[in-house]
């Protein structure tokens, strides 16, 4: 078993070494591809300030930002006009009445404004690193999804951050980091932003499976459509995951860069989680991969033409 496992990292070392120069081709003659950059929040506006902060300061600048607002009613529309005025980024927000959690639902009715042929999920509290867009463009492939993740911050760090000045370079070095209070961890692995040194890190784990992290992951705008958006008869628990399920239903895989594309999440609770919504989330998911559900009918192609204050609909599967 060992010998094997063995042979499966030099194979696959080899065969990411190989490919870095091709990658580099590639993304230069990716330089115009547009991105649709979706951040969902609910009345997190210090955290979407944050965020947006850190888009105003991506290395790649060819996107706009879709604001995915689950009916916030703090000052999240005065830090999107600061995004707009002092950040100098092209935002769209999408909006609709507080009916308790609906991020599904919001993420659709963003998705179905998103004009752009790839598009990025990105959380309103997850703070991403400068080369964050750059390199989801970077590794973008026609049939495929990027999959990747977040450092989960500790209470002190995220409070220290909160309270501190904003430095996307500073916050992604190892000993900026562990100075606002963040113990170390194997997650300091994800600050790096050498491609040789992340497909290393990326073969080297290659066990962790790559699934669709609605904090942190990408796909084609048409892929999207095919499967029929986000279900929103799903609460809060795995239903980023299940959409991802339907796009590997459609032969759409995974391509794991967990320890390429980063963001820091902030530290906050989760009065919304309910071990029983999650439950039958998880319902939902099973069936999913058991049945090989490709695509649901409720989708966000109805709200291209629908105002977005438009009533909610049970979704209706698709064989």
């Amino acid at each position: 078993m060992y010998v094997r496992h063995r042979s499966i990292w030099i194979i696959n070392i080899f065969y990411y070494y190989c490919t870095l120069e091709l990658d580099e081709q590639i993304f230069m003659k990716r330089e115009d591809l547009s991105v649709g950059v979706v951040v969902s929040t609910y009345n997190k506006s210090a955290f979407l300030d944050l965020v947006l902060m850190g888009l105003s300061q991506q290395t790649y600048r060819n996107f706009t930002v879709y604001i995915a607002d689950d009916g916030s009613t703090d000052n999240t529309s005065d830090i999107i006009a600061k995004g707009q005025k002092n950040y100098g980024l092209n935002l769209v927000h999408v909006w609709h009445e507080d009916r308790g959690f609906q991020k599904c639902l919001i993420l659709n009715k963003a998705i179905a404004r998103v004009i752009e042929p790839y598009v990025i999920f990105l959380d309103g509290d997850v703070i991403p690193q400068s080369e964050f867009v750059e390199f989801h463009v970077k590794k973008a492939q026609k049939g495929r999804y990027i999959s990747s993740g977040a450092i989960h911050l500790k209470e002190k760090a995220a409070s220290n951050i909160l309270a501190g000045g904003f430095n996307n370079e500073a916050l992604f070095g190892y000993s900026q980091l562990k100075s606002l209070g963040q113990p170390f961890s194997k997650n300091y692995l994800k600050l790096n932003n050498s491609l040789l040194v992340s497909q290393l890190l990326n073969t080297l784990f290659f066990f962790n499976k790559a699934t669709f992290n609605g904090n942190n992951s990408s796909c084609w705008h048409d892929d999207l459509m095919k499967v029929g958006g986000f279900n929103t008869a799903m609460g809060y628990g795995a239903e980023d995951r299940e959409l991802g399920t339907r796009l590997e239903n459609n032969g759409i895989k995974g391509i794991q860069c967990r320890y390429l594309i980063t963001g820091l999440h902030m530290f906050h609770t989760r009065p919304y989680k309910s071990q029983e919504v999650i439950a039958e989330n998880r319902k939902i998911w099973d069936r999913t991969k058991k049945e090989k559900i490709k695509s649901i009918e409720f989708d966000c192609k109805s709200f291209m033409e629908e105002p977005i204050n438009s009533p909610e609909r049970e979704p209706q599967l698709v064989d």
